[in-house]
């Protein structure tokens, strides 16, 4: 596990221990209905069905969501719970992870060079101009 990856944990355990983090499908879904929650994580490996309602609801409910690379087993040994949906009930907890979240999958993404075949290509989150490529 990366240090930032670590650390987005870190965030979510004290949530958990201050008592403002859903974990578990039908527990978020009632967190998401009853407008509790304020950031939805949904973990690499969960079910497509589960992920679809998921989603569904957030969108209805206009809640932010952010899909991890972390598989549930990883979660399972960071939280003592073995789930694949998380929901955070904290705006400041759930700011704070978003900005985590967001940072991690800039980082993810870093390696994997993005070419728009106009001489532009973005490497590493910033975009470049490719000199190599001729305009004919």
């Amino acid at each position: 596990m990366k240090e930032e990856e670590s650390r987005l944990w870190s965030m979510v355990s004290l949530a958990r221990r201050a008592g403002k983090l859903a974990m578990g499908y039908d527990v978020v879904c009632s967190s998401i209905s009853h407008g509790r929650a304020k950031l939805v994580l949904l973990a690499g490996d969960i079910s497509e069905k589960s992920r679809r309602g998921v989603v569904h609801l957030c969108e209805e409910a206009h809640v932010p969501m952010r899909n991890l690379q972390t598989k549930m087993d990883e979660i399972w040994f960071t939280l003592g719970k073995r789930v694949g949906i998380l929901a955070v009930e904290e705006p400041n907890f759930a700011a704070r992870l978003t900005a985590m979240a967001d940072e991690l999958a800039g980082q993810e993404a870093e390696g994997a060079a993005v070419s728009l075949g106009c001489g532009l290509e973005r490497t590493g989150g910033k975009w470049q101009y490719d000199a190599k490529i001729q305009s004919t």
